[in-house]
């Protein structure tokens, strides 16, 4: 079997174009997106690529995770055992918890390691995965907060004109979310990430207020997101659709998560990567949840997301973070075109970054 012989963590960034308006990332402006890639080299050659969660700026820390402790501790493993090799090192270094900022670094790791066994296999990693085929799918727009009626309806019109049927809102307070719908006027799916802003109390009169409004979803609507009764009542006594899961600390969360509400939501780059989402579906399936990653990323996460969905629910809308960027080295692949991704076919993601770019936006 090829093992792992060099793991390398690099991060870049690309700019945001703004539209006239500064958007918000979770309430902090947002100038630039950085993605922490992980990239990993086997005995025999192959090269594969994944990516951790490192938003809020939190890439820094999951970097030296990865240089200290994830890719050490993964050299000498099986390069083509993503599921085999993550569960080591999890038992490794279980003293640090399965969660937080060390489940994100092996998150990248084990998705890069699907994308060796991919290319090695000669296989795009929808079909290593049991998929008959798929050349595209869905995508929503995820627009970012704005906090203006004005400024939400202009973007929503931006979105509808760009061929979106099916827009999420991060927005928190009534008028920007009836300015939206009032934009879409009652055609395609309105959803809303409140990013856990509101109380139990302030949910249910914002979401009483909003009575006559078509919301196809309301994510993560309170705080703390890992209260789950809490959710559960909320879905009772709203009769709204909810939906959450980006924050759930680990696999075991979503046999509660997928109880608690209807639409469960892992991100691959937090969860543990390509075989901890599999397995999260196949919890959302059995509790009668639909299963709709977090995707706001341009990268492998992004890449390893869209087959995984073309592999067991090809009919999901993919989630496309509604910025403007300064190229990247993703290119095309990471952004859809007319309302729809185009799934990679080539083997493994399909999809390696272009090395002359991610040189040029490589941060140190």
């Amino acid at each position: 079997m090829p093992r792992i012989a060099a793991v390398e963590a690099i991060a870049y960034r690309q700019a945001v174009r703004h539209r006239g308006a500064m958007a918000t990332l979770a309430g902090v402006p947002r100038r630039a997106f950085d993605t922490l890639l992980v990239r990993v080299e086997a005995e025999d050659g192959l090269v594969g690529w994944g990516e951790c969660f490192g938003l809020y700026e939190s890439w820094p820390v999951v970097r030296e995770m990865l240089r200290q402790l994830v890719g050490p501790g993964a050299i000498g493993l099986d390069a083509q055992d993503p599921a085999g090799t993550a569960e080591a090192i999890l038992r490794r270094f279980h003293g640090l918890g399965a969660s937080g900022p060390f489940l994100h670094a092996v998150s990248g790791l084990e998705t890069a390691l699907w994308d060796i066994k991919g290319k090695a296999a000669g296989l795009p990693l929808h079909r290593l995965l049991g998929g008959e085929g798929c050349e595209s799918l869905p995508a929503y727009a995820s627009l970012p907060r704005y906090g203006a009626a004005d400024v939400v309806m202009r973007e929503t019109e931006e979105a509808l004109s760009r061929g979106f049927r099916a827009i999420k809102l991060h927005e928190i307070r009534a008028p920007e979310i009836r300015a939206a719908a009032a934009c879409m006027g009652g055609a395609g799916d309105l959803m809303v990430d409140v990013n856990c802003a509101w109380s139990a109390q302030g949910a249910r009169a914002i979401l009483s207020d909003l009575a006559d409004t078509p919301l196809a979803w309301v994510e993560e609507p309170l705080y703390p997101p890992d209260d789950y009764e809490a959710l559960a009542a909320l879905r009772r006594d709203s009769g709204r659709v909810i939906a959450c899961g980006e924050n759930a600390a680990s696999i075991l969360d979503f046999a509660r998560v997928a109880q608690a509400v209807d639409v469960v939501q892992p991100s691959v780059a937090k969860i543990g990567g390509v075989s901890a989402m599999l397995h999260v579906a196949q919890i959302a399936k059995r509790d009668g949840a639909r299963f709709a990653p977090h995707s706001p990323y341009f990268g492998p996460a992004l890449i390893a997301t869209m087959h995984i969905l073309a592999a067991i629910a090809p009919e999901t809308p993919v989630e496309a973070y509604f910025f403007d960027l300064d190229p990247g080295p993703f290119g095309d692949t990471a952004m859809p075109q007319g309302a729809r991704f185009a799934v990679p076919q080539g083997p493994g993601l399909g999809c390696d970054p272009d090395a002359e770019m991610l040189a040029r936006c490589a941060l140190p």
